[in-house]
């Protein structure tokens, strides 16, 4: 497991989470999440903080504070609101693959069929 990393310096760690990964590990018996694993194989990556998450299903940027310094300021602006969030839905289905050349090869793991409904509408 890796995860591509966006941003790397003194005080911040952006790191790109795909969708199916926890932000943290959710308890004793799962899977470790992103934060566990950074932290775990990151060598100075170990003293990481994180201000927010992201659901296990949501891809995004996870933004970690690497000084004690960055984890009060990101803290501060998460707890203000002051940090732009932006969210973007893909709804529907695709249609069938179409072309010449084209052959699906086996899917490693079963299709998951969701529905989801929002909490509140927008």
């Amino acid at each position: 497991m890796s995860f591509p990393v966006l941003h790397d310096d003194d005080d911040l760690l952006a790191v790109s989470k795909p969708a199916g990964v926890n932000t943290h590990r959710p308890g004793r018996s799962a899977l470790a999440g992103i934060f566990e694993w950074l932290k775990a194989h990151g060598g100075a990556w170990s003293a990481l903080s994180l201000p927010h998450r992201l659901d296990r299903e949501t891809s995004g940027v996870l933004v970690f504070g690497k000084s004690r310094r960055a984890n009060r300021s990101l803290a501060g602006q998460f707890a203000a609101g002051s940090v732009e969030r932006v969210y973007e839905l893909l709804s529907g289905a695709p249609g069938p693959p179409s072309g010449s050349g084209w052959a699906p090869g086996p899917r490693p793991e079963p299709l998951e069929l969701r529905e989801l409904w929002p909490r509140r509408s927008l």
